[in-house]
C-alpha cells in the first residue's frame, strides 16, 4: 500500500502538502518494516490502517479527477451506444413493416402473473439458418455465408441459446 501510494502521488498532480504528507507516511512505514522484526499480524494491521488514515484523503482528492473522467467517459459511450441500439431497433421495426412502438400501459397495482417485455412488442421474423448435417461437423448457411461448426460444440450452443 505504501509503495502504491507513494508511485500514485509522484505520477499525479497533486498538492505539495499531499506529496508531503504520504511521502512521509510511505518513507516512515517503510523504516518501520526494516527496524521491526517479529511483529505480529495485528501490528502489521495496525500500521496498515494507520498509513491508510494518513494518506486516503490525499489519494482520494489526487485521483478524484481521473477518475470522475473515467467515469464520464464511460457514462457518455454508454449513452451513445444505448441511442445507437434503439436507433437500430426502430429502423428493424420499420423495415419489417410492424406497427409503432406504443409504451404499454402501466402496471397494474395487483398482483398478475409477470411476462418478459418481448412479448409486448412484435418481431420481426428472423431469417432462416440452413442445417446441413455431415458426419462430425454440421454446415451452417446463413445469407449465403456458410459456417463449418463442430455437432458437439453446436449441440452446446443450443442448450446455451
Amino acid at each position: 500500500y505504501a509503495e502504491a501510494a507513494k508511485k500514485m502521488i509522484e505520477s499525479r498532480s497533486a498538492s505539495s502538502e499531499s506529496r508531503k504528507v504520504v511521502k512521509w507516511n510511505a518513507e516512515d512505514t517503510f523504516q518501520w518494516l526494516r527496524r521491526t522484526v517479529g511483529a505480529t499480524f495485528d501490528d502489521f494491521q495496525d500500521r496498515l490502517s494507520h498509513l491508510k488514515r494518513q494518506c486516503q484523503p490525499h489519494l482520494t482528492e489526487t485521483v478524484k479527477s481521473s477518475v470522475e473522467g473515467i467515469c464520464m467517459k464511460i457514462y457518455n459511450l454508454s449513452a451513445d451506444y444505448a441511442k445507437k441500439v434503439r436507433e437500430k431497433n426502430i429502423q428493424i421495426i420499420n423495415d419489417n413493416g410492424l406497427s409503432d412502438i406504443t409504451r404499454p400501459n402501466p402496471p397494474p397495482q395487483r398482483k398478475v402473473w409477470c411476462y418478459p417485455v418481448q412479448f409486448v412488442l412484435p418481431a420481426p421474423r428472423l431469417p432462416n439458418v440452413e442445417y446441413l448435417p455431415e458426419r462430425e461437423q454440421t454446415l451452417l448457411r446463413y445469407h449465403g455465408d456458410t459456417v463449418c461448426i463442430n455437432n458437439q460444440h453446436l449441440t452446446k450452443l443450443e442448450h446455451l441459446y
